[in-house]
């Protein structure tokens, strides 16, 4: 009893630490080491994600390819909601990539090595990926980089995957062509997600 109010003698707190908006505010914080985290992009769930802390620090990342262990040669459904392994080869999945770039302004880097261990990266400073109801819609801008910018002619393009056709080259699906999901013009300048190959 402590002026005249009584506390329990037991208790416990049902608390839940808030979830960071992406890896940049881990980064921010102090967090210096690559690995899994868990954010909440836009304050409606948290969900995993890998963090590059290493390259200039604090990138949420969505898509990686290493070593052709993942198939990413797959359907609408797949693409959605994500696939892989946050560890090695993974697509974060099109709705969190949604939810990553619809309130804030999103920068997209990304960074290139080609067989024999060459290094390039081309960088946009405008990026984001529109709902499931505008098909996933891409807009990316402000290139820079020494990769080359092959992903401005893709900008405004609603994603296509094997099963669900959204490109502009009529009678012709350019995921099944190209052995994998992108946000295909009429086909493709870059597609990250096309079958790998050591040539």
């Amino acid at each position: 009893l402590k002026d005249g109010l009584k506390f329990p003698v037991d208790y416990s707190c049902s608390c839940i630490k808030v979830a960071e908006k992406g890896c940049a505010n881990f980064y921010e914080s102090g967090e210096r080491k690559d690995g899994v985290y868990t954010i909440d992009a836009d304050g409606f769930g948290a969900f995993q994600v890998w963090c590059d802390m290493q390259t200039v620090g604090g990138w949420t990342v969505f898509q990686r390819r290493q070593d052709g262990s993942v198939n990413f040669h797959l359907n609408w459904s797949e693409y959605k909601v994500g696939f892989g392994n946050l560890s090695g080869e993974f697509w974060l999945g099109l709705d969190n990539i949604h939810r990553l770039t619809k309130y804030n302004q999103s920068v997209l880097r990304v960074d290139l090595m080609d067989i024999d261990g060459s290094k390039g990266y081309a960088q946009y400073m405008s990026f984001s990926v529109a709902s499931e109801s505008e098909s996933y819609k891409l807009n990316v801008g402000n290139f820079s980089g020494n990769a080359g910018d092959s992903l401005s002619y893709h900008n405004g393009m609603m994603f296509t995957t094997k099963d669900r056709d959204n490109d502009k080259r009529e009678n012709d699906n350019c995921a099944t062509n190209r052995k994998g999901a992108w946000w295909f013009n009429n086909c493709a300048r870059s597609n990250l997600n096309a079958l790998e190959t050591q040539s």
